[in-house]
């Protein structure tokens, strides 16, 4: 009965306070409409708002975007404490936080996990304020859903973890420039260690980077800086980079400009590939190349000498065919026809020393020595011919002998004069490869 009475004297104390309340809005019109404004922020704020009673921390209102956003009515709310709520039961065991409130009128949570009706997991920053109204204290607490704005803190520390995992693992290079600045603030990959400097020794700043650009690529570089702002051509340019050794390293870079909200340039990130082991490889490629294009030259010079040599020599063969065939008919064929005639035996013996002779002078043309015609030639110069005669280039020549090209080139001409063929077209390695 005693409880009955006190709910009906409170009730009666409430209502006499809203009556004095109504008739002091209607009295005062600026204050009726800022109390009608005030109402409209209440009813469509999208932040959370209760206001709870600063004596009891009882809750005497609430707007309808945290009933939405919790899934709790209205009347879930009102006459209750904070902590008898579902979403907020865990708000730091409740009695002791509400206490602490009251003592220094302001409390925030960062990042407060609650749990709607239907079970889904919600993240809000709470925000609590004391102050008076008609005299009254009364407690506004702000909650504010940053659900999504945390996902995607949330999935933007993930994809940076993944992206600095991978510029780790990666061989490439890659690095962020503040533009307003010029210094690099990113370096994923060890290009210290890639370029023989100490950690952190490689220049951070633009001036520090651009000393060690080659020379002969700097303009490279600023030129394709220039296209690529003036009219968006991609930005990729292989230049080389001085190591700390002096030697350089050559890279593949590749970069873009990120620009701020007013259109400004605000970083330039990149990614920069080593191709040194490429580049050494692909010149030793083509030293191999030029050497096996000298081998094959070498090799052809030496054939064209073995045909003109087996041409000649089937020349020679058929000329000596034909004077031994003349010879024989003119030397041979005669005395033995005679011989066939002769019945005396003194007569052929006598002829048979002719054709023994005659063969003789037939057979000489083939001793014929060819030291006679190397006589003529200095130590020097027979040097020359022996390796003429082996097919070796006057530039190789001159490499084994230890003399100069035009050297070489004088020693040719002499034994060409000295074994008479100046002025005739003979290949002189074919010539001399007829001699031991």
């Amino acid at each position: 009965m005693s409880d009955s009475k006190e709910t009906r004297e409170q009730l009666l104390r409430e209502n006499e306070e809203l009556r004095r309340q109504v008739a002091a809005l209607q009295t005062n019109p600026a204050l009726l409409a800022s109390e009608l404004r005030y109402r409209r922020l209440f009813e469509t704020a999208k932040d959370g708002i209760l206001i709870l009673d600063a004596g009891t921390g009882q809750i005497v209102d609430v707007n309808p975007f945290l009933t939405k956003l919790t899934g709790y009515s209205r009347e879930d709310f009102l006459n209750k404490h904070l902590w008898d709520i579902g979403p907020f039961k865990d708000l730091a065991a409740s009695q002791t936080s509400f206490e602490a409130l009251q003592a220094n009128e302001y409390i925030r949570y960062e990042d407060l996990p609650l749990e709607a009706r239907d079970g889904r997991k919600i993240t809000v920053e709470f925000i609590s304020n004391v102050y008076q109204v008609s005299g009254t204290k009364v407690i506004q607490c702000n909650i504010r859903d940053i659900t999504e704005r945390k996902q995607a803190e949330t999935a933007l520390r993930d994809s940076e973890e993944r992206f600095r995992l991978a510029a780790q693992m990666a061989t490439d290079v890659i690095y962020e420039r503040d533009m307003r600045t010029g210094l690099a603030v990113y370096y994923g990959g060890d290009i210290d260690g890639i370029l023989g400097f100490p950690p952190g020794g490689f220049p951070r700043d633009l001036e520090g980077i651009s000393d060690l650009v080659h020379p002969d690529d700097a303009t490279v570089v600023a030129k394709a800086f220039i296209e690529y702002q003036a009219i968006g051509k991609p930005y990729r340019v292989e230049l080389r980079v001085r190591r700390a050794d002096g030697g350089y390293n050559t890279f593949i870079d590749k970069a873009r400009l990120v620009f701020d909200e007013k259109g400004l340039p605000l970083k330039w990130i990149g990614a920069c590939t080593d191709i040194s082991e490429k580049v050494k490889a692909e010149a030793a490629v083509r030293e191999h190349q030029k050497k096996l294009q000298e081998q094959n030259e070498l090799l052809q010079q030496r054939s064209a000498a073995l045909r003109e040599l087996v041409e000649q020599l089937k020349t020679e063969q058929r000329t000596l065919e034909a004077k031994v065939r003349a010879n024989i008919d003119q030397l041979i064929r005669p005395v033995l026809q005679n011989a066939k005639e002769s019945s005396q035996l003194t007569k052929i013996k006598g002829f048979l020393e002719i054709i023994d002779e005659n063969l003789r002078g037939i057979t000489s043309s083939f001793g014929t020595a060819i030291e006679n015609e190397w006589d003529s030639l200095s130590r020097r110069e027979v040097e020359v011919s022996q390796l003429i005669r082996d097919g070796l280039s006057s530039k190789r020549i001159a490499e084994l002998l230890g003399i100069s090209y035009r050297s070489v080139t004088a020693h040719r001409r002499n034994i060409r004069r000295k074994l008479g063929l100046k002025a005739r077209k003979i290949n002189l390695p074919t010539y001399l490869r007829k001699f031991k």
